[in-house]
This record gives C-alpha cells, structure tokens and sequence, in this order.
C-alpha cells in the first residue's frame, strides 16, 4: 500500500493507492509550524477513519513546496511507518528531461505534473496547466522532454488571503506575460514569473 502526499503553500493533499488504483483521497494545512508527531498522528487517524491498516502501508511518497516541512514530514514517515520515504525534488530520476540550465529550479510540484501528464498521454506533446497559489504552465515535448515554463501569481484578493507568496516565484516589475520559448531559460524561478493577475481556478 502507497501513502502519497502532495505538500502545497496552503494543503497537503494525500492519497492512498492499493494494486494501483486510488483508494482514498484527503487533505490538511500546511502551514507550518508542523511537528512529526502532530503529521504522523494524522496520517495515522486519517487512514483507521477511512477503514485502512496504517501498518499495511510499506511505500511513502511526497513532494512538497514547502520547506519547512520536509524534514518534519521524513522524519514521520520513518516514525509512523518505518519506510524511508521517496521525495520528489530537482535531482530525482524520475525519466523526465528537463531542459533548463539549471534544472534544480523547477519545482517540485511542476515535476508531479508532468510526470502524470506523460503517464496519462505517452509520446504526445503536452501544455500543463497549474492552478494553486500560482498558476503555472509548462511545455513538455513528446518523449519526456521538459521544455520549458512559466507562472504568474494569483489576483490582489486571493493572494493576500494565501498569506504567503507561491516559493520559488519572486515578485517582477513586469506586467506583460511571458512568451513562450523552447529555448532552456537560465532561471525556473525568475523567468516567468510576472505581476499578471491569474485566472481564479484554484479550489
């Protein structure tokens, strides 16, 4: 059984997956500070309210734009679950090629994206939208082939309600949007992000 979590700015989504298939989806805040303790009672709650084992669960994977978190967050997994967990993050083999000049910039979050665009529509080229606390587009050519991206914050109102700025997304003095390019940009985080007002798309 896989326990998969996905660490956003404001929820962490998580799911179980047995022999394949999804079996059961929730979510908590993230904001931090999070102990291990208080992340592995929960995980270990969620799963006993939704009818699961936790001890069945022998894999863990999460990927997460939240620093703070990730130690916490490990540090559970070997607690509550005795497994070392796999953490997605710039540097992983996960097949994709990413075609940045510094590929430890791209998020971990765009990487999960493109991952399960590539597994869903194999050998076809793909434009993957994000909508989050940012909201992001990335280019990702048939065969695995990370192009490239960009990402534009949230309106005035939504982003003072998140609290927070989007990590890895600075503030830019220009208002136009990107255009895009297939040529490698030099920096994930600072090309593309601009002071665009993003469409509302985010739950």
């Amino acid at each position: 059984m896989i326990l998969a979590l996905d660490v956003g700015n404001t929820q962490i989504f998580g799911g179980i997956f047995q022999e394949g298939a999804l079996a059961i989806r929730f979510r908590a805040s993230s904001r931090p500070p999070t102990s291990s303790d208080e992340l592995g009672l929960f995980l270990r709650n969620v799963l006993r309210e939704n009818g699961s084992d936790p001890a069945r669960v022998d894999q863990v994977a999460f990927c997460s734009v939240v620093p703070e978190i990730i130690y916490p967050l490990r540090s559970c997994c070997r607690k509550y679950f005795g497994v070392e967990p796999f953490v997605l993050q710039a540097g992983a083999k996960t097949g994709l090629k990413i075609r940045y000049r510094n590929p430890l910039e791209v998020g971990p979050d765009r990487i999960a994206n493109a991952i399960a665009a590539t597994h869903l529509y194999p050998d076809r080229n793909l434009v993957i939208v994000g909508c989050g606390t940012a909201t992001t587009f990335d280019v990702i050519r048939a065969g695995r082939d990370f192009l490239a991206g960009s990402s534009s914050r949230v309106s005035g109102r939504r982003w003072k309600r998140s609290r927070r700025r989007p990590r890895g997304c600075p503030m830019s003095r220009s208002s136009r949007p990107p255009s895009w390019s297939v040529d490698p940009p030099s920096s994930a985080s600072s090309r593309g992000c601009t002071s665009v007002t993003a469409p509302s798309c985010a739950a």
